[in-house]
């Protein structure tokens, strides 16, 4: 059973003295119970069948605490689904688009379309977008990806390769 707590708020005290008397330091640090919850407890992702999965990591995006206008977005869906630089091909392919945050699954989605986007305003050259729908009840939900990120681009095929037909 998942813990039902919204929040829980961490209080850390440093006391520093110096020759001028004592300095006091109070640190408050507030962490959703989801993310610790998910980061001790975690399974692993495990593919179901032949499923094709794009995994897109929402570092920047996920909390909502960039300044910067194209990392503010209204919802996960709106999070997820818009301005990647992938390949369109190898998209087109995938079953699942799986939002990733921290290295675990936070929300999954079924692509119906890509398409290109571009917007000279907030970024530069040609990005894709998805549109789709949730799937709500999805096995990969809150699962660990970590075998499955290498380096540091945020997107990840995974059972999905551009293979040549001969003939």
């Amino acid at each position: 059973m998942r813990p039902v707590w919204s929040h829980v708020f961490f209080v850390s005290v440093t006391v520093a003295y110096n020759n001028c008397g004592i300095f006091k330091k109070w640190i408050i640090c507030r962490f959703d119970c989801e993310h610790i919850y998910l980061s001790i407890v975690r399974a692993p992702l495990e593919i179901s069948g032949r499923d094709r999965l794009l995994i897109v990591k929402l570092n920047k995006t996920y909390t909502g605490s960039s300044t910067e206008r194209i990392y503010q977005r209204e919802n996960m869906y709106e999070k997820t689904r818009k301005y990647w630089k992938l390949n369109p091909e190898k998209a087109q392919q995938a079953d699942f688009v799986l939002a990733v945050f921290k290295k675990v699954v936070r929300a999954v989605y079924k692509p119906e379309r890509w398409f290109p986007v571009q917007n000279e305003e907030i970024l530069s050259g040609i990005r894709y977008a998805f549109d789709g729908v949730a799937i709500e009840n999805s096995p990969y939900l809150n699962k660990d990806v970590s075998k499955y990120i290498r380096g540091m681009n945020p997107i990840q095929y995974i059972n999905i390769c551009l293979c040549k037909r001969s003939g």
